[in-house]
């Protein structure tokens, strides 16, 4: 964000105005920007809806004087939406008219702004503020396209499942492999739809701890496809960092239940198959000397057959830190056990390589003469993984710095109030999965602010019932923000739901009592200790004596009592310092 003392920034606008002698007094208004960090140029057309805005011109906002509109705001603004819909929009209207103003954000405008009262510095902080915003908010969608381009761009075929089974996204690889279209799927059946025991594999998921979380699970899956075959497939199954779960296809193996070709010479059959598998293949005795693999062990390696033959088998496919890890293997392998392994290391030339290894025994007549690996690459599927989880942990932080450029004053108080939810949460015994859940949808409760006008959130003096309406729709916007999200958790209803109270007092719906979910009465809680403990535009920040008081007057009526008994046992321990409000650990 620019530096408000910095030297002057310059600023392109167009303002709607019928001509330049009528809005003599925006211009006065205007040029106390310079003392401020900003320096406006004008340019002015009359009428928004003829083509003003041509694709080859840049402003940083449009300006808009109620007064010139004849009443016809509406549809100026709507007209504006269409053209520019990622620029800002600021409306000017007199002190006696903030309903209008307030009326003119919902139909589409940035913010409204008070003629003659709101100059300077405040005047600059508000568009400063609004064009940041609105940088942000264009990162946040090319952010969420970029997460959603990745996994349409994978070479398997891919979906996204949360853990309680709903399908949330595919790629047109996993489209064919199912034979249904997306607009079928995604969030429309449920993983169980297409994979037999589909519950026992969630069920293996939903019980892995935190560090658990990137250790892939390989398994074997019968896959229901729309034409009513059945038919095997591998599948590497992981958790993102959102704790959605990724099913990524690997290559289909054939049933059981299928038979195979006609074999006249059978080491025949089986030398051909070890051959012409895609997988990389290896065969070594019981000392790991290798003495037998395919060509795509081979080109796994970037090495000869020649250069393979009589090499340790650890030396190729374990990197030297790893060494003791590989010895276990070999050593569990040689005692009877089946194992399967993820490895990281490099290729002959330099090249990093990531491998899905399963090792088994190779038992004749039944003693053990050796083992054999099947290894695949798994770099790119990997390697989109991490992008994927990258590209989460960018779309949430952009999200947050969007709504705190929004309202600078509460700058960290997402992450303060997620903190002390999480601590609330353990407290309750929630699992690793509803805790996650919880700190998310504490992160992104107040992402509803995107949409409301800075002039507002920051206004120091007492806000108008019109202000207070459009502060409260903060949650409903909220909501429908989210609802553009596949999250497996209840972020929308704890949007949705922070305002509201125990006893039916809240806002926006006046839901009460088992209508509120845990995670809402947590999150509810954890707000009004954060805010009351933060300084705001209108009061500095509450001492810890009126935050006591107000949890204990509102306990078991307004507040879950069991919620409260937690915080103030945090409080009382010292997990939490109330006048500090978690400022000594952001």
């Amino acid at each position: 964000m620019h530096d408000l003392n910095a030297d002057a920034l310059p600023m392109r606008t167009l303002l709607v105005a019928p001509d330049r002698t009528s809005t003599h007094e925006l211009y006065e208004q205007l040029s106390t920007l310079r003392r401020h960090g900003l320096c406006v140029s004008l340019e002015i057309t009359r009428n928004i809806c003829t083509g003003s805005l041509q694709k080859h011109k840049r402003y940083d906002a449009v300006l808009l004087d109620l007064d010139t509109t004849e009443g016809d705001e509406t549809r100026l603004l709507t007209c504006l939406r269409e053209t520019a819909s990622e620029m800002p929009v600021f409306v000017f209207v007199h002190p006696q008219e903030e309903g209008r103003g307030a009326a003119a954000v919902i139909a589409g405008a940035t913010d409204y702004i008070l003629k003659g009262q709101c100059v300077g510095r405040s005047l600059a902080r508000c568009m400063i503020h609004a064009i940041e915003r609105t940088r942000l908010q264009s990162q946040l969608r090319q952010a969420e396209e970029d997460y959603h381009r990745m996994i349409e761009s994978a070479s398997t075929p891919m979906a996204i499942v949360t853990e309680r089974g709903s399908i949330s996204r595919i790629n047109r690889h996993m489209e064919q492999l199912l034979g249904c279209s997306r607009y079928e799927i995604e969030g429309k059946k449920e993983w169980a739809d297409f994979a037999a025991n589909a519950e026992a594999q969630l069920e293996t998921l939903r019980s892995w701890g935190r560090e658990d979380a990137r250790k892939p699970l390989e398994i074997k899956v019968q896959i229901a496809h729309r034409s009513s075959q059945v038919r095997s497939h591998r599948f590497r199954i992981t958790r993102l960092h959102n704790r959605a779960v990724i099913a990524a296809g690997l290559p289909q193996l054939q049933s059981a239940e299928q038979p195979g070709p006609p074999i006249r010479d059978r080491a025949e059959y089986i030398s051909a198959l070890f051959e012409s598998v895609p997988e990389g293949i290896v065969a070594f005795d019981s000392n790991g000397s290798i003495h037998d693999l395919n060509p795509a062990f081979e080109q796994l390696c970037n090495l000869t057959r020649d250069e393979l033959l009589g090499a340790h088998v650890l030396d190729l496919l374990v990197p030297q830190s790893l060494r003791s890890h590989g010895e276990r293997m070999l050593e569990a392998l040689f005692s009877g056990e089946s194992n399967t392994s993820q490895i990281r290391g490099r290729r002959s030339d330099g090249q990093p390589l990531v491998m899905s290894i399963f090792g088994a025994p190779i038992i004749v007549g039944g003693e053990l003469v050796g083992g054999l690996c099947m290894c695949r690459d798994i770099t790119a599927t990997q390697e989109t993984q991490e992008l994927l989880e990258y590209a989460f942990i960018d779309l949430v932080e952009t999200t947050l710095r969007a709504v705190e450029s929004v309202d600078p004053y509460t700058a960290g108080h997402q992450r303060r109030v997620a903190r002390l939810a999480d601590i609330v949460g353990r407290k309750f015994g929630l699992d690793d999965e509803r805790l996650q859940g919880l700190y998310v949808g504490s992160m992104l409760h107040d992402i509803g602010k995107l949409s409301l006008p800075s002039t507002i959130l920051t206004k120091p003096g007492r806000l108008t019932r019109e202000e207070w309406n459009l502060v409260k729709s903060h949650s409903r916007r909220g909501h429908a923000i989210l609802s553009e999200a596949s999250l497996p958790w209840p972020v929308m209803d704890m949007a949705l739901g922070h305002h509201e109270r125990l006893d039916g007092s809240g806002y926006p719906d006046g839901r009460a009592g088992d209508q509120l979910s845990l995670e809402v009465r947590i999150l509810g809680v954890c707000d009004v200790v954060e805010a009351m403990t933060s300084d705001r535009p209108y009061r500095p920040a509450l001492g810890t004596a009126q935050v006591l008081e107000e949890l204990r007057d509102g306990c078991g009526s307004r507040y879950d009592e069991r919620v409260i008994d937690e915080v103030l046992g945090a409080v009382e321990n010292g997990e939490f310092q109330l006048e500090l409000g978690y400022r000594n650990l952001v």
